[in-house]
């Protein structure tokens, strides 16, 4: 084994405890982010949807008697954009189906009535050509 094979095998030791190190300890807590943040002068925005939720509350009395109580209560619900995204392709795969429920029953309707078209038709058809047979045998006799 040579002494460059050696010095390479450790430098390459040292770089990788050093990059496992320097990940470890670069990044902050959130609480320190969003501090630095502050501090720079940034602001929150409110980005939350007011959602209103019934609230149940049972109360007892004194004389044994149990009243309910239900409030409705304007809750701001917070999303982070990741769970919007979701929310809302949600409802865009729901109005897909719809559409595709609508479209595959407008497909089913039209296919019974050129059925019953068809066989009105062929009914006619069948009238048709009886008629001259029957015309012909009544005229002969």
């Amino acid at each position: 084994m040579r002494y460059d094979d050696i010095l390479k095998g450790v430098a390459l030791y040292i770089l990788a405890f050093g990059m496992i190190l320097l990940l470890m300890l670069s990044c902050k807590t959130a609480e320190q982010h969003f501090e630095k943040f502050q501090k720079k002068g940034g602001k929150i925005e409110c980005k939350g949807d007011t959602v209103i939720r019934e609230v149940t509350t049972t109360i007892k009395g004194k004389d044994g008697r149990i009243d309910t109580l239900i409030e409705k209560v304007p809750v701001i619900e917070y999303m982070t954009r990741y769970e919007t995204k979701w929310k809302y392709k949600l409802k865009r795969d729901s109005i897909e189906v719809v559409k595709y429920d609508i479209k595959w029953k407008t497909k089913e309707t039209i296919k019974i009535k050129r059925n019953s078209r068809k066989s009105n038709v062929l009914l006619w058809f069948l009238l048709g050509a009886a008629t001259p047979v029957a015309l012909y045998l009544l005229l002969k006799k």
